[in-house]
């Protein structure tokens, strides 16, 4: 391929029509690997683009597991931090700086500075353009983005430092609408955080002829647990396909079932009748391999 650096340097440059073979190891130490060709060459356009340095972790890109129909894929999505999005509206020129900033509660008023035990309910941050009258809002509500626990509380950052990270989201926004042209599909890793939030927790009730599964949060009766032959089987299946080990085998169900648990207990009879299934079809194409 033509327009290669011929050295040892892991500076993108704009005339570069892929990754180096120097930047690809370089990439992979930072954790990308068995990324497809497409989506590496889509993550160099926005590092050409956006002018981000990917090793200094200005700008980078994830991996995510998500399941496609019968299938287990990973998808690949491109982030940046914040201090990145701020690196690219300084280089525009026509950045002028913020307002904000600020926070308010459940009565709607804007403070400067937020003094509350609880977490503020929504952050804003206007961000300021040449050749634009007025700031550019934007507005991060709390029950939007903050990240949470499989038992539904703010994750470490967002407990113990929920006025920066809901203010470092509505920053974020408030840049990538000031600047579209070159912000445009780049979001930070603390917007997309809720986006892994596991599904709400659930508890098992008893009553005097079966045992159901209870939403916490919403109180709503769920479907019938697992079975005892249900456990079992998948089990079994487990073990025909090789995971032998505790850790292995839950990482395996948490992968299928695309949320996480501690115990086969902790499943629907619908989820693992979905699972025990994924297994079955599993070995079939080991099988058929």
């Amino acid at each position: 391929m033509t327009n290669q650096p011929t050295t040892k340097s892991l500076a993108v440059t704009a005339q570069q029509e892929f990754w180096t073979e120097y930047q690809l190891a370089a990439l992979r130490q930072v954790g990308i690997e068995n990324a497809p060709q497409a989506d590496l060459a889509v993550f160099l356009n926005f590092a050409q683009r956006t002018g981000l340095d990917p090793f200094a972790r200005q700008i980078y890109m994830i991996g995510r597991r998500s399941k496609a129909g019968d299938n287990w894929i990973t998808k690949w999505t491109i982030q940046a931090s914040i201090d990145g999005l701020r690196i690219v509206a300084e280089r525009s020129r026509q950045y002028t700086g913020q307002v904000g900033p600020e926070f308010c509660g459940p009565d709607g008023i804007w403070k400067d500075v937020w003094v509350s035990n609880l977490p503020p309910v929504a952050a804003r941050v206007g961000v300021l353009r040449s050749g634009f009258d007025l700031p550019l809002y934007s507005v991060a509500y709390w029950d939007e983005f903050v990240q949470t626990d499989r038992d539904g509380n703010p994750t470490s950052l967002w407990k113990s430092k929920p006025k920066l990270m809901l203010a470092k989201c509505a920053e974020a926004l408030a840049l990538r609408k000031a600047f579209p042209n070159d912000l445009a599909g780049l979001y930070t890793a603390d917007e997309m955080a809720a986006s892994e939030n596991p599904t709400p927790p659930v508890t098992r009730i008893s009553t005097t002829s079966e045992v159901k599964q209870i939403d916490q949060v919403t109180g709503e009766i769920l479907e019938d647990p697992i079975t005892a032959p249900q456990v079992k089987l998948i089990q079994t299946l487990l073990t025909k396909l090789g995971y032998k080990e505790q850790t292995d085998r839950h990482d395996i169900i948490v992968q299928l079932l695309n949320r996480e648990i501690e115990h086969l207990n902790q499943l629907t009879k619908k989820e693992a009748i979905q699972i025990i299934d994924d297994l079955k079809e599993q070995i079939s194409k080991d099988a058929i391999g």
